[in-house]
């Protein structure tokens, strides 16, 4: 393997990092809350197709997947502080757990992605 090639891979491995590191589904749900609109599911659903078509171009799937559980965690330790006074807006789950659903559909979008690209040779 040579060293440009190990540098651009290790480059492209970090900005998926930072790309997943972002609490999609707390932004959602803040835009839900705040606006009563669902263009903040709309705009994670395509943000995290788009990630999820860079990982699958890059061949960096398993991160993918690690990277959702990471968006999932930042977007949980965020979201569980507001579980009483968002309550009234996300009936009949807390914020958490819809939290954990929007994370859910994420991961099938990654998956609805990686199939329409097909399986890279």
């Amino acid at each position: 393997m040579r060293l440009n090639h190990r540098i651009y891979d290790a480059l492209e491995r970090i900005l998926l990092v930072v790309l997943y590191f972002v609490p999609y589904a707390y932004m959602a749900l803040l835009a839900d809350v705040r606006g009563g609109t669902v263009v903040g599911y709309i705009l994670c659903a395509v943000i995290m197709g788009f990630i999820a078509f860079l990982a699958g171009m890059t061949d960096h799937r398993t991160l993918a997947l690690g990277g959702l559980l990471l968006s999932t965690l930042s977007s949980l330790s965020i979201t569980v502080r507001y579980d009483n006074d968002w309550s009234r807006y996300t009936k009949p789950l807390y914020p958490s757990g819809v939290v954990l659903v929007i994370m859910a559909a994420m991961l099938a979008v990654h998956i609805l992605v990686w199939k329409l690209m097909g399986k890279k040779s």
